[in-house]
């Protein structure tokens, strides 16, 4: 596989995005003062709290960058556009729904946009 066949500004992207949800800051839950955390985007405490938004977000995120580095060019669109979209919304719903917004999920919404706007 050549250079010429990975889309590196969306795989940076998509990388720096996965980053970012490993560190345990990326989701809080508060289900009583007593209980807020943040926890990581793989942790399964958010889970626990009915907030099943991170963890597919985190899977569709590894997924999206499998598809941009391993796809052929002509078809890595096709495959990560509709899985980046998915983590877009799911990021929008675990906010509004959980409140459960912090600075690294706005992070992670916008490298998923960046990843979008430069995914060929």
């Amino acid at each position: 596989m050549t250079s010429k066949n990975i889309n590196v500004q969306a795989s940076a992207a998509l990388a720096a995005c996965l980053i970012i949800m490993a560190l345990p800051i990326g989701v809080k839950t508060a289900p009583s003062p007593s209980l807020m955390g943040n926890f990581s985007y793989f942790s399964s405490q958010p889970l626990a709290f009915g907030n099943f938004c991170p963890m597919v977000t985190a899977v569709l995120t590894v997924l999206s960058l499998a598809a941009a580095v391993f796809a052929p060019k002509a078809d890595a669109k096709k495959y990560a556009l509709p899985m980046l979209i998915i983590c877009i919304n799911l990021s929008l719903i675990s906010w509004f729904m959980f409140s459960s917004l912090t600075l690294a999920g706005v992070m992670v919404a916008v490298l998923h946009m960046t990843a979008m706007f430069f995914i060929k």
